[in-house]
């Protein structure tokens, strides 16, 4: 009878193992499930970080658009007919200079954003310029 008990343990303790290698098994496919997802939120971060950079810019876009269809409300539905007024150009200045210093730049920066504020409250007939802060973009 002591056999039979002897036997009955080690068939427990065979199930225990084949469950603790089962739970061992499934433990691996979700740490390496867990890592596939944060792989892919890395991904998205970059991309989220990309759609924030754009939105962040959208609204001067926007306010380019704005500006360079001001010129346009002067017109009548008679000047259309005989030739297509076009919107006001925009110019395109660089800010940033790689051979001036940075303190240069601020101080030119500051100037600059002094007279986008001046032209903010001029009237709005004649042309427009928008500067762009875009390093590297000319």
């Amino acid at each position: 009878m002591s056999k039979n008990i002897y036997h009955q343990k080690i068939a427990e303790k065979k199930a225990d193992l084949a469950r603790l290698q089962e739970f061992r098994e499934l433990t691996g496919e979700l740490a390496s499930y867990l890592e596939s997802i944060g792989n892919n939120l890395e991904t998205m971060k970059g991309g989220a970080e990309g759609v924030a950079l754009i939105l962040a810019n959208w609204q001067n876009v926007i306010k380019s658009i704005s500006l360079a269809s001001i010129g346009l409300m002067k017109y009548s539905d008679k000047d259309y007919t005989t030739d297509t007024p076009f919107p006001e150009p925009l110019v395109r200045i660089k800010l940033d200079r790689d051979d001036e210093t940075t303190e240069d730049n601020e101080e030119g920066s500051s100037q600059i954003a002094a007279g986008i504020a001046s032209d903010d409250r001029a009237s709005t007939e004649g042309s427009q310029v928008q500067l762009f802060s875009e390093s590297g973009n000319e």
